[in-house]
């Protein structure tokens, strides 16, 4: 299983870096998605490479121009084709009312819009899109 990590730019909309790997080969990192409308989104990027994942997390402006904003983990399921890969759900403990559901929801993933999470059904519907579970609020009424 592997990490898959997104890291969000915090002051740009869309941002560019370059990084060099350890054999010398520079690459290029592009943090893309970002837009003023509806509502301010900032750029992501997102990888699976662990050598990527330790340069992201020592550059000098880690922290200030981007950061850290999800790490799920990556887990290899066969089907009939043997080829797929799903992220296994993660789970997200402390969350037991509907509306601290709608926070974290709104507050971690800026593609989610208030009107998308209007109820505790929409609440699970955006989460499982979006590959988490929030045990205790399924479990309570």
């Amino acid at each position: 299983m592997a990490k898959v990590k997104t890291y969000r730019a915090l002051r740009h909309l869309g941002l560019m870096l370059h990084v060099t790997r350890k054999d010398g080969n520079r690459v290029p990192i592009e943090f893309t998605g970002g837009t003023r409308s509806p509502k301010v989104v900032r750029g992501t990027f997102q990888t699976g490479d662990k050598e990527l994942q330790a340069i992201l997390e020592k550059h000098p402006r880690y922290n200030e121009d981007f950061k850290l904003i999800r790490e799920e983990e990556e887990e290899e399921n066969e089907k009939s084709d043997g080829n797929s890969k799903f992220l296994k759900k993660k789970e997200i403990k402390g969350i037991k009312t509907v509306q601290d559901a709608k926070n974290y929801l709104m507050d971690n993933y800026d593609e989610v819009k208030a009107e998308d999470v209007k109820n505790k059904d929409k609440i699970l519907e955006v989460a499982d899109k979006v590959g988490i579970t929030f045990p205790e609020l399924q479990n309570s009424q």
